[in-house]
């Protein structure tokens, strides 16, 4: 199972305001909450295709299915990765009154072949439609795919980030964007942490230390597919700065 978030383009001097605008924005919009998470819904096969479901709650306690957001088929299942709030429509996918919601998610189909794809919501994420010139991202190698792309507004440069894994090289790429669609690699983080599991789902995000907000360091969680310090599966994260390009 893998979940997605929803993070919005709005300036943020920390992952906590950050999330704090971004519920505050959705529950005006929606008076609910929304979470996502991957299912076969077929089930005939363990390995099929992959769908993002999802649920809704007005109180985090209490949820009730929706109808399947993004339907995977039989050559291109759904996996990972996250939704924005398009607040200034930069995509062009929405309107000034109605700013889209974007999913970008990996995508593999029956060659196994790993790409990032883009879907869209105009209402509040009720139904989504899949971009028409998907995907919108391939590996910078076919030898190293990238997947699990966490997407988020980077505010002093105006622009998308995404982090994504190139799991089994053991590494984290950025890419930026101004429009959610065209995407341009930037750098990338390797040879650091454990390596004895493949490297998935990542993040990067500003946290002030002990809430004083001129002291800001970012980090970067990175999960690991076995191999783990504790053994099995885990969570590794780096603790750096971000000049909009580079973590280091």
């Amino acid at each position: 199972m893998a979940s997605f978030s929803v993070v919005s383009n709005v300036s943020a001097t920390n992952a906590q305001a950050n999330l704090n605008t971004t519920n505050i924005g959705l529950q005006k919009a929606l008076q609910r909450l929304s979470s996502g998470y991957r299912i076969n819904s077929s089930g005939d096969d363990a390995a099929g295709a992959f769908d993002w479901a999802h649920a809704t709650s007005t109180d985090l306690v209490n949820w009730t299915e929706q109808p399947v957001a993004i339907a995977g088929t039989a050559d291109s299942s759904v996996l990972t990765g996250s939704i924005v709030v398009d607040q200034d429509n930069t995509s062009g996918l929405g309107t000034a009154e109605a700013p889209p919601m974007v999913a970008i998610y990996t995508t593999t189909g029956s060659d196994e072949k790993q790409a990032q794809s883009l879907a869209y919501s105009t209402d509040h994420g009720q139904t989504w439609q899949e971009y028409s010139d998907n995907p919108v991202l391939q590996a910078e190698s076919s030898d190293e795919p990238l997947r699990d792309p966490k997407v988020f507004w980077y505010e002093p440069g105006g622009y998308w980030v995404m982090v994504g894994a190139v799991t089994a090289a053991f590494k984290v790429q950025l890419f930026k964007s101004e429009n959610l669609t065209d995407w341009a690699y930037m750098s990338e983080v390797s040879g650091v942490g454990a390596q004895a599991g493949l490297w998935e789902s990542p993040d990067l995000f500003p946290l002030a230390l002990d809430g004083d907000a001129a002291n800001v360091k970012w980090v970067m969680p990175v999960s690991t597919n076995s191999g783990s310090a504790a053994g099995g599966s885990g969570v590794q994260y780096f603790v750096g700065s971000f000049d909009g390009e580079t973590f280091a």
